[in-house]
């Protein structure tokens, strides 16, 4: 068997290549020279996809964080509002009397 036409220096790092003596069959190639394994070659496997799933409990998990976070904010922002309202009411007065006066 020949030699394949790379270069010493860009030669393919070992494993299975498509034969060249023998179409539709792959022999393994060592690094330096062809070895006498062979097999034939069969479709190659599409690479299968990484599927990324958040189990139920965590999506549970990431709906209460929100919610929750959600209620304190709202608890947050009435307390800051209660506080507001709290330090603008001894300056406001709540109603006013009109007192008149006659002259004598």
């Amino acid at each position: 068997m020949s030699e394949p036409s790379w270069s010493a220096r860009a030669q393919p790092v070992a494993g299975w290549y498509a034969d060249p003596g023998h179409p539709g069959f792959l022999r393994y190639w060592d690094g330096a020279a062809w070895t006498e394994h062979s097999r034939l070659a069969t479709a190659p496997e599409a690479p299968r996809e990484r599927k990324h799933r958040l189990g139920t409990a965590a999506v549970l998990g990431i709906i209460a964080s929100v919610a929750l976070l959600g209620v304190a904010l709202v608890a947050i922002a009435i307390a800051a509002q209660r506080q507001e309202m709290s330090e603008r009411a001894p300056d406001q007065p709540t109603h006013v009397v009109a007192v008149e006066t006659s002259s004598p």
